[in-house]
């Protein structure tokens, strides 16, 4: 490589360095994952998947900071994502995996900027800021490696499949104008803390729901205090109303906000992800059902749906309707 890189950093990930290499060239994963928080990661053109071109969209306010990238390999077989359109072109990022004690991997990355210099919104990024940004990127590729277990050639876990088979339901929320769309998410992530607690047992393997909830919704990372925010204030609705009358009321916004199946999804997914629906969970679902008018027939359907989803099955087909 030519020139002085404008920033380095380095962490160690504690699995091997193929399992790690792979999660950096697997862009597939990460469009089908967006690990990047903040970022929206998309294929660059029509047969993008085929040219391996990639697309990063980062928003700063109202304005667009739109990038496109190939990832490759260079002379040395290390990792190089290479800008080729957008403010950036002409950047490029460089790493190389080594093996550490125990089966870990040590991760060195390295930012050549482009003559202009990066920039992501915020003007041009000076030394510290390059590499506030390669810290940044290697602790989301730590994130999705470690946490979610990621295995070479798949999406990073069974709740990230279970939720990305949902797209019919995600996206037109998704898509909705800001306040609109914040509105049906929290009434969502809501419904889903309330089920957890069904059980009065809010595990990791839950809480990870509400992180790939909101990742799908809207592109957003729950830190650990807005996810205490959620199982706290969904506690103290539960103490004060009782757990079914906070369900159909909960259903009964659903409905007004025109989400009702896609909460039941992620409702019914949060009380699958540890150990399988109980009947305290399938009483709160249920109530949370007649509370948004859906009927039983399509409840089943979508416990079927998220349950096949969750233990690998294939891409389903939206549920059915009644009648």
């Amino acid at each position: 490589m030519d020139g002085l890189p404008a920033g380095r950093a380095r962490i160690e990930i504690a699995r091997p360095p193929t399992a790690v290499r792979a999660h950096f060239f697997d862009l597939a994963a990460m469009i089908a994952t967006q690990p990047h928080h903040g970022t929206v990661l998309s294929w660059a053109l029509a047969d993008g998947a085929a040219a391996g071109r990639a697309r990063q969209t980062l928003r700063v306010m109202d304005h667009l900071v739109v990038d496109d990238f190939v990832v490759e390999t260079d002379a040395d077989a290390r990792w190089v994502k290479r800008f080729v359109e957008g403010p950036n072109s002409g950047g490029r990022y460089v790493a190389s995996f080594d093996r550490a004690d125990g089966d870990r991997t040590q991760v060195d990355i390295e930012a050549f900027a482009p003559r202009t210099g990066f920039t992501f919104g915020v003007g041009r990024l000076s030394g510290l800021g390059v590499e506030k940004a390669l810290k940044k990127l290697l602790e989301e590729h730590k994130k999705a490696v470690e946490r979610f277990e990621y295995v070479p050639g798949t999406l990073r876990s069974p709740i990230a499949r279970a939720v990305a088979s949902l797209h019919d339901l995600v996206a037109p929320i998704a898509a909705r104008p800001d306040r609109e769309r914040s509105s049906a998410v929290a009434t969502i992530l809501e419904s889903a803390s309330v089920v957890m607690l069904a059980d009065s047992v809010a595990d990791d393997a839950e809480l990870e729901v509400l992180d790939e909830a909101a990742r799908a919704l809207c592109n957003a990372q729950l830190d650990d205090g807005v996810r205490g925010a959620l199982v706290r204030g969904a506690a103290r609705t539960i103490a004060d109303q009782g757990i079914g009358a906070r369900c159909e009321a909960l259903g009964t916004r659903l409905a007004r906000l025109r989400c009702a199946e896609a909460g039941l999804a992620f409702a019914i997914l949060v009380a699958d992800a540890s150990h399988g629906i109980d009947p305290h969970e399938i009483a709160a679902l249920e109530r949370l059902a007649a509370g948004a008018s859906v009927a039983s027939e399509t409840l089943v359907d979508l416990m079927t749906r998220v349950d096949v989803a969750m233990r690998g099955g294939g891409p389903l087909a939206p549920p059915k309707r009644a009648g």
